[in-house]
Formats: structure tokens, sequence, C-alpha cells
């Protein structure tokens, strides 16, 4: 794990000690019940995707621009969170989970890329499926990595629609008979919450 600390570090230019990097590997077996999930999220954070800036590396006819902006040398952070369009993503993604959870966010690479979310003091708050939501939008923008076009809000939302009944439906089987419900609860709002937001935008399109 050192070696992808120090990658992490060297791209932000600081050190990141409020990282818990334990909690941010045990996410990997925690998140969700959805394997390609906690293998899209060990390979961001083990940073596996490949860049321009490595392409170029290899083979120096390549170029090492962004594929979305132009920018020359981009890296992982800039390709996952730092390119402009990019970021407008993260930013409505971070908008969404806010307005139906209830949180705080910030749209850093340490939330959006990590799945570092903070747990208020005195509040029991969805996290499990916090980190779901985020690991869905990691997922788009992965899909999207070397292609021009900026990662889809609607299609992200799709993505929730498509596995939170999977999701909601293991948590109700586990946590059941054991309390704590806060996350089972959480998904279900979040559900309806999207349920109601795709309805109307189906409507506006075919009204």
């Amino acid at each position: 794990m050192s070696i992808a600390h120090g990658a992490w570090e060297h791209d932000f230019g600081e050190l990141l000690e409020d990282v818990d990097w334990a909690v941010v590997l045990s996410l990997v077996r925690a998140m969700s019940c959805n394997h390609r999930f906690k293998l899209l999220h060990f390979n961001f954070v083990h940073r596996t995707y490949i860049t321009p800036v490595r392409l170029n590396k290899i083979d120096p006819a390549r170029g090492a621009s962004c594929p979305k902006c132009g920018l020359l040398d981009a890296s992982f952070l800039h390709l996952a969170r730092s390119c402009q369009m990019v970021y407008q993503f993260w930013r409505a993604v971070v908008g969404k989970v806010e307005e139906v959870m209830g949180l705080r966010l910030k749209v850093s690479p340490v939330t959006c890329l990590l799945g570092v979310v903070k747990r208020p003091r005195g509040r029991n708050i969805p996290y499990k499926r916090t980190q779901l939501a985020l690991v869905l939008a990691k997922r788009r923008v992965a899909i999207g990595w070397m292609i021009s076009r900026c990662p889809s809000i609607s299609c992200w939302i799709s993505d929730l629609m498509e596995w939170g009944a999977a999701e909601e439906q293991h948590l109700c089987i586990t946590r059941r008979g054991k309390g704590g419900l806060t996350d089972v609860v959480a998904w279900g709002t979040l559900l309806v919450h999207f349920s109601s937001v795709e309805e109307l935008r189906f409507r506006g399109e075919h009204g």
C-alpha cells in the first residue's frame, strides 16, 4: 500500500495525514455485495488505469493530452477528477447525494476517489449507501476514461436504479433482526427519489 500511498501524496503535493488508509482498503470488502464494484474501488485506490502520460512514455508518438479538455500531461488524478468536464460530473453527483442523504460532502479526490466520508458525531448516517453511490460514479468515470465525452449524470442515476434494488435486498437480508437499518432506509429513499427524477425526465422527453 505504501507505493499507492506515495503516489497519491505526490499528486496532492502534501502528506495525507488525515486519510486512514486502512479504512480506504477496508472499503474494498465492505462497500458492496457486488465484486465488480469492490474491484473498481481497488483499481482506483491503486491507480491501475492507464493514462495518456503513461502511454506517452511507452510510445512517444502517442500524445499525453487529456482526451476531454486537451490539457497536456494528463495524469491519473486529472482524468479521474481534476479535468473540468469530469469535475462538473462529480459536483452533480455530490450534490445529489447531499440532497437525498442529508450529508455535507466535499468534491475532493479524498472523498470522490478514495471514498473517505467523515461520520458526523452524534449522527447515524447512511455510510455504506453513500460509498456505493460514489463507487457507481467512479464506474461512470472509468467507462469514459479515454474518450472525449463527459460522464453522464443521467447514466449514473440509471446505474443507481439498476443496482440499487439488489443492494437493498441484500441489506434487508443481512441486517434482518440486527437493527441498524439506517442504510436500508436511506437506500430505499434514494431509489424513490431517483425514480421520481427518471419519471419526470421521461415525461419531459416524451410529453
